[in-house]
């Protein structure tokens, strides 16, 4: 399972985590956020950007690890 790390411009809180999947929201010095865990494959990485852009935040970084 592909690992997803994301930053995106802006604060969102904990609660988020469900719609994205449940995967952990953390902040960084900044105050952006930062969208961390395991997906089941490259169809869901798209996922997750799109919501990004669904919620019409600045996406800053995308990495992923297999």
């Amino acid at each position: 399972m592909p690992m997803i790390r994301m930053k995106v411009r802006g604060a969102l809180g904990k609660d988020w985590s469900e719609w994205f999947g449940g995967l952990r929201l953390s902040h960084d010095e900044n105050g952006d956020t930062l969208v961390v865990g395991q997906v089941d494959d490259d169809a869901a990485v798209y996922g997750m950007i799109a919501r990004v852009r669904d919620l019409g935040m600045g996406l800053l970084r995308v990495e992923v690890e297999e």
